[in-house]
């Protein structure tokens, strides 16, 4: 990893977008919608770090929003979306 990571998904339907960025070992979360949110929390490293924002970004892939990262480098998705079970 470069030092920093960043997702955004997106809510086709009514343009409302998550976002978590990775520096370090620290996680900033933002949201855009009807309630636009920030904040930030701390890990004790990187990997625990994107392992958590990992994690957020899958719950908010079953939630329908859709992951949109074009600037990820080779073997990473640039678009992917849950299609699990309804």
């Amino acid at each position: 990893m470069n030092g920093r990571r960043i997702r955004t998904l997106v809510d086709l339907e009514t343009d409302a977008t998550w976002t978590s960025e990775v520096t370090g070992s620290e996680v900033l979360v933002r949201t855009t919608g009807k309630r636009s949110r920030e904040s930030t929390k701390s890990f004790p490293d990187t990997e625990a770090a994107v392992r958590w924002a990992v994690g957020e970004e899958w719950k908010q892939l079953k939630k329908g929003l859709i992951l949109v990262a074009p600037e990820v480098g080779p073997g990473e998705p640039q678009l992917h979306r849950f299609m699990g079970r309804e």
